[in-house]
């Protein structure tokens, strides 16, 4: 595998991860029914918590409804947080691979080198990624034809 695709994979990750936090408690909620039916185990969310109510001070007119459905609790409190420290973890993680494919990726594929002017701009790139204070390890434009 190379950069490119590895970037690209892990970009269609998030992409999948994302949209399933929006559509998708609903059909891991329908499966998991299915399972508990097929393990003959009863498949209700049951309330172990009593609610508790908080009191005000003089002048307070926010008020957060405490969430009531065991269903909905465990959807925000579980499912979301869950789906939402792995998009975080994923994308700190890659981050610097993503900064690489950048630079590097148009390397990878022979195949689907670009033209002329845009070769010679992303070879400048990388040239300029590639110095240190005046010293760099590659000439990117070392004459035009």
């Amino acid at each position: 595998m190379d950069l490119g695709k590895c970037t690209e994979m892990l970009k269609k990750c998030c992409a999948f991860l994302e949209e399933y936090r929006k559509t998708g408690f609903k059909s891991a909620i329908l499966t998991s029914k299915e399972l508990a039916e097929e393990l003959e185990i009863e498949p209700v969310f049951k309330a172990t918590t009593r609610i508790r109510c908080v009191k005000r001070q003089a002048g307070e007119t926010a008020r957060d409804e405490p969430i009531t459905s065991p269903e909905k609790k465990f959807e925000v409190e579980f499912f979301n947080c869950l789906l939402d420290t792995t998009l975080i973890s994923l994308n700190e993680r890659f981050e610097q691979l993503y900064e690489y494919s950048e630079s590097w990726s148009f390397l990878y594929n022979i195949k689907k080198i670009p033209e002329k002017p845009d070769l010679l701009k992303l070879c400048g790139d990388l040239q300029l990624k590639l110095t240190v204070g005046s010293e760099s390890d590659i000439d990117g434009c070392p004459y035009v034809i």
